[in-house]
């Protein structure tokens, strides 16, 4: 089937702001109206075939065409002593964001003799972004240049996964590999220096095993392990860098179905993230007027977690509530960053620990 989507969302924000002074008293006021619209047009379809030998086939495809435009307009006033407003500044702005998407995905699944069921699956993905910022003051009937970037880039990402799925007994393997390899090209400019082009690459690769088993009538057990292997290089202007990372990621979890609505679960395992390679490279945050201005040096961030959940099911699909305790042990943290003694980036500030007790409740209305 196909099927083809149009929307628009226009917004509008209007925001007074005051800034005080350290002693809490009013320096300034500023109105700020920023009018937002957001394109989108999105058409996809999807086709699946199973051959008579048992053999199945999907596949599914996207093109989507996305605008999103910014009007800012900011009055900006200076505030005297006896509270007056007086007429500072104004800041105006263009924000145009332009981006169009590709992806093509599907599957392969068959038999193979008597070692199991074989799947792999693929997705291609290609993205091409333009971004213009233009930002300007105008004081004393003078219009100044605030402001200004022009970013342009191409971002892919392809997946190819396979894995087999083999039943013994009680027991059910299933094991495989995965390859992804991500791309980013980008050419960017701020305040109207010359253009920059920094080019991206990462390739990664898994090897993976996972093993399922029913304990009792009441207790099942799975465990797996995957290991990653994974590149990184980088060049701009020339100036390269290449590094490479290893995990070992292992996966536990027990479950005990106390009664058919309740059940307990005990999991322990290790993480490691995926990069987001435009974090490599200078950007500006439109929405938190941030300047990211990058970080060549960026790590994956690993987690090592520990949980047990209690959650119990209502009676006809009426819904469930779960509560979950968890404790997390971070390696190579990632965060906001200082570089130099004013500029910010993503960064990886060192180890941490985290603790979260949640509550989750699902329910079903009865309209």
């Amino acid at each position: 089937g196909a099927s083809y989507q149009y929307e628009t969302r226009p917004r509008l924000n209007l925001v007074d702001e005051e800034v005080l002074n350290p002693d809490r008293t009013p320096r300034e006021f500023r109105h700020l109206y920023n009018a937002q619209t957001r394109r989108n047009h999105i058409i996809t379809g999807n086709v699946g075939y199973e051959f008579q030998n048992g053999v199945i086939l999907q596949l599914n495809g996207l093109i989507s065409d996305n605008e999103q435009v910014y009007d800012r307009h900011e009055d900006q006033f200076l505030v005297n002593s006896d509270g007056v407003l007086i007429a500072n500044a104004i800041e105006i702005g263009d924000i145009n964001n332009l981006n169009q998407e590709f992806e093509l995905g599907g599957d392969l699944e068959f038999e193979v003799s008597n070692l199991g069921r074989l799947k792999t699956l693929f997705v291609v993905n290609r993205r091409e972004n333009d971004d213009d910022i233009v930002q300007d003051t105008i004081a004393n009937n003078i219009t100044s240049r605030l402001f200004s970037s022009i970013a342009d880039y191409d971002e892919g990402e392809t997946i190819v996964r396979s894995a087999m799925t083999s039943v013994i007994g009680g027991h059910t393997l299933e094991y495989g590999v995965e390859a992804a390899f991500n791309t980013l090209n980008k050419s960017f400019s701020f305040n109207h220096y010359p253009l920059a082009n920094a080019v991206v690459e990462e390739d990664r690769y898994e090897v993976f095993v996972t093993h399922s088993v029913l304990l009792t009538d009441k207790v099942s057990l799975q465990s797996a392990l995957t290991g990653e292997h994974s590149k990184i290089f980088q060049n701009r202007e020339g100036q390269t860098n290449d590094r490479s990372f290893r995990y070992l990621k292992p996966r536990v979890e027990l479950r005990y179905d106390l009664t058919p609505s309740d059940q307990f679960r005990l999991l322990g395992e290790r993480t490691a993230s995926q990069l987001n390679l435009n974090e490599f490279v200078a950007s500006r945050n439109v929405d938190d007027e941030l300047i990211n201005f990058g970080n060549p040096n960026l790590e994956p961030e690993s987690i090592s977690s520990y949980s047990l959940s209690y959650e119990r099911r209502f009676a006809n699909d009426g819904g469930s509530i779960e509560l979950k305790a968890a404790y997390e042990d971070i390696s190579d943290h990632i965060d906001r960053i200082l570089i130099g003694s004013d500029d910010a980036a993503v960064g990886n500030i060192g180890d941490a620990w985290r603790k979260n007790l949640e509550l989750n409740l699902n329910t079903r209305f009865g309209f």
